[in-house]
């Protein structure tokens, strides 16, 4: 199976984070193993990554 890693430096909250979403739930459709690393400011808002990537599982560094 191959393996992607997505990797973030910032917050989850523009254009970039929405592609890496949207790429992250659709590839393991596709035979992909997805593993997410992302960081986030805090609960709750847009800024954070637990629930910007809800069911993705991400790896969150601060």
């Amino acid at each position: 199976m191959p393996r992607v890693l997505l990797g973030l430096l910032f917050f989850p909250r523009g254009g970039s984070a929405q592609v890496a979403r949207a790429l992250a739930r659709e590839l393991p459709a596709h035979g992909w193993d997805v593993s997410l690393l992302t960081g986030s400011l805090g609960e709750g808002g847009p800024s954070d990554a637990h629930r910007f990537y809800a069911g993705l599982h991400p790896h969150v560094v601060d």
